[in-house]
């Protein structure tokens, strides 16, 4: 069998590529971690907003 050096060890422009892939996965991961966090904080904001508002008295 043959063996081809180039299907053995990644190019470094397949390396940089894939470290891009990498830190571009990571980046939308914590966009959407801060995203879902700030939702969250609306939402729990609201909900002790709402209980507030209907506990006080008419």
């Amino acid at each position: 069998m043959a063996q081809f050096p180039g299907k053995l060890r990644p190019t470094k422009e397949v390396s940089v590529a894939a470290k891009a892939c990498r830190i571009g996965y990571f980046c939308q991961v914590r966009f959407l971690c801060r995203l879902a966090r700030s939702c969250l904080r609306r939402l729990c904001l609201l909900i002790l907003l709402l209980r507030l508002f209907f506990s006080d008295p008419i």
